[in-house]
């Protein structure tokens, strides 16, 4: 009788682990469903509404200050960590920049829309500091005046569930840090 009671343990501990595994999937899909582009050109100033945000102990400091020194934000299309070639001359105007003020080190802040989850989006986002980061390596800037992190979703510099708003929050925003 004793074996039937522990079978019958593990059969309900075996059928409860199913029902948790079943209920916690996710989708690793990317950003969103449709295919659609960012409706703007490849940058943008930071100081039209994108800010890095009060995130992860962050204050916005960085990026306003980031925005004076006249650093642009890099967008990116959807489901994407390439460099748009609209965004090639943004990202030599702030190569220029930091170039000129070594002492300066900058924080590359991936961010996507809020389409997708969250594991998606953070990994995202990383490949897109990352690509950013890589660009400016491959113009000349030396690779320890930046850092990079990644918001994924978390950080949107528009609120909005449409195109219009997606394509403002799949982006790199620059910090400077202290």
């Amino acid at each position: 009788m004793k074996f039937g009671n522990a079978r019958s343990i593990g059969v309900l501990v075996l059928a409860a682990g199913l029902a948790l595994a079943v209920g916690c999937s996710s989708d690793d899909g990317p950003e969103g469903m449709d295919a659609g582009g960012a409706g703007g050109g490849g940058y943008e100033d930071m100081g039209s509404g994108v800010s890095g945000g009060d995130i992860a102990g962050r204050s916005a400091e960085g990026t306003e200050a980031a925005r004076r020194m006249g650093l642009r934000t890099i967008y990116f299309d959807y489901d994407q960590s390439s460099i748009r070639s609209d965004a090639r001359q943004a990202l030599r105007n702030n190569f220029d920049i930091l170039r000129q003020r070594g002492d300066v080190r900058v924080e590359l802040q991936g961010n996507c829309d809020e389409r997708g989850s969250s594991e998606y989006n953070f990994a995202l986002g990383e490949r897109r500091a990352k690509a950013v980061r890589d660009y400016l390596v491959q113009l000349g800037l030396s690779s320890g005046q930046m850092t990079s992190v990644s918001f994924g979703e978390e950080n949107p510099a528009v609120m909005g569930h449409g195109e219009s708003a997606f394509s403002k929050n799949r982006r790199v925003d620059f910090a400077v840090l202290p």
